[in-house]
């Protein structure tokens, strides 16, 4: 990453504690943030250039910073659909709506999206 770059970084809570460094780090080193959440006003949210909000029905957490995949072990988390996943099969269904209309818009093929791509983490 360099400076000047955007990031795209989702997260359901807006405070996953490995994402929330990843994006400050990427902030701190110049890079503009995009951040698909379920809420605005969160950690991520408040550093973000922008944030893209999915409506989700969450259970009430006290610890946001906790890692989703251990209050899902702990039976802390009570799902609303099989692994707790509707934020996630919605932001996947988001983006790809979202990618498949800038590729359509700006006339690339997925070989020039390939090029671009990186997973920070």
């Amino acid at each position: 990453m360099k400076d000047g770059d955007t990031i795209v970084a989702f997260s359901g809570s807006g405070e996953t504690k490995s994402i929330a460094e990843l994006c400050e780090t990427a902030k701190s080193i110049g890079g503009r943030l995009c951040l698909v959440t379920s809420k605005k006003d969160s950690r991520i949210g408040r550093i973000a250039d922008c944030v893209a909000v999915i409506e989700s029905h969450r259970d009430d957490v006290k610890d946001e910073s906790a890692e989703y995949e251990v209050r899902q072990m702990r039976g802390e988390h009570r799902s609303f659909a099989p692994l707790g996943t509707i934020f996630e099969t919605t932001a996947m269904v988001f983006s790809d709506a979202i990618i498949s209309s800038i590729m359509e818009i700006t006339q690339c093929e997925e070989t020039d999206l390939k090029g671009r791509h990186a997973n920070i983490e």
